[in-house]
């Protein structure tokens, strides 16, 4: 069986869509629009078969997208732009394949998409440690205002999730998503499913247990009201009227708005000056790592704190902590300079 290229690109969208992964459809949708002017280049229409399609035409697709711009002669499209576009035109082979519209070679096509497209460099993390430093004795030192009790318990409640995310290494998600059954309040431990369904178990320092007590401490009254047990209840949730007294997790996208606004307030305050990187969330787990590694030395140690897959993730803070690297060039240098 075989249908024309336009309704076989249709369907595979529509399962998408169908799930309501709306941002993927309209990535892969987006890929395959770049697709077409591959066909239109090669002067073959949407209506033909999909079974008589040639996917080598995989080779003239990257070559699109490596496409260059005459006046800067840079890349028109970027390294993680293309990465995706493959990935939705991978998926879109396979797709056709299992629903046997064409005896499309899939391992052909991904080994000829593996051969050709461009990799990412290397980046290395972007942590103003100094920075992170300042901006968390700000929040320490913030004078918890009690003669409002709603600001109090939100102020509260950023604090901690702000050193959870310090002195955790959490990533924003993860914080977003504990309940207070994934709390040990004796080991100072939290026991959550994390990245790619694995079990993580995350140490939590003393000063980041204080203010989380002091933070539940201020919403028991809400906590009972709900009539439910305590353990199924978020460890960071809404205080906004749209929730009004029900207790409901913040979600990612609140969590960075916490981190931004506290961030504004410390800059109002006078602090940050000298900040030359931003400050998110993603920031604090850097930070986090970053600490751990100049604390112990150790690579394995901080890979596993950070609960990385490999070491070679983790070796990227070490090209920024680099003491013995710091004294050769000083050395160097002042030798040379007189």
């Amino acid at each position: 069986m075989s249908i024309s290229i336009e309704a076989a690109m249709d369907e595979f969208v529509a399962i998408y869509e169908d799930k309501d992964a709306h941002k993927t459809a309209r990535s892969y949708r987006a890929a395959l629009a770049k697709f077409c002017q591959v066909l239109e280049l090669n002067h073959i229409p949407l209506s033909s078969p999909i079974g008589e399609l040639n996917f080598d035409l995989v080779e003239d697709f990257i070559a699109l997208l490596h496409e260059r711009d005459e006046t800067t002669d840079e890349s028109k499209m970027t390294v993680a732009t293309e990465k995706a576009y493959l990935t939705a035109f991978r998926r879109f082979v396979a797709f056709v394949s299992a629903k046997d519209y064409s005896n499309v070679n899939v391992v052909r096509v991904q080994e000829n998409i593996r051969l050709l497209q461009r990799s990412e460099g290397r980046r290395l993390p972007d942590v103003d440690i100094d920075g992170v430093k300042e901006f968390l004795g700000y929040v320490e030192n913030h004078v918890i205002d009690l003669e409002d009790p709603d600001k109090a318990m939100r102020d509260r409640r950023d604090r901690a999730l702000i050193f959870f995310l310090a002195h955790g290494g959490f990533r924003i998600e993860e914080a977003c998503g504990l309940t207070r059954k994934n709390l040990n309040m004796v080991a100072k431990q939290a026991r959550f499913i994390g990245k790619k369904d694995k079990e993580a178990i995350v140490r939590i320092t003393e000063k980041a247990f204080v203010y989380l007590k002091e933070y539940l401490a201020s919403r028991q009254k809400l906590d009972r009201a709900t009539g439910r047990e305590l353990k199924h209840l978020p460890l960071f949730a809404r205080h906004d009227r749209a929730v009004g007294k029900r207790i409901e997790p913040i979600s990612t996208v609140t969590g960075w708005k916490i981190v931004e606004d506290w961030l504004g307030r410390a800059k109002k305050a006078g602090y940050l000056k000298n900040l030359y990187s931003p400050i998110t969330p993603h920031t604090l787990r850097h930070y986090f790592v970053t600490m751990v590694y100049l604390a112990t030395g150790d690579l394995k140690i901080a890979q596993e704190l950070a609960r990385h897959d490999s070491t070679a993730t983790t070796e990227r803070y070490t090209h920024l902590i680099a003491p013995h690297l710091d004294r050769a060039h000083k050395l160097t240098f002042q030798e040379l300079e007189g």
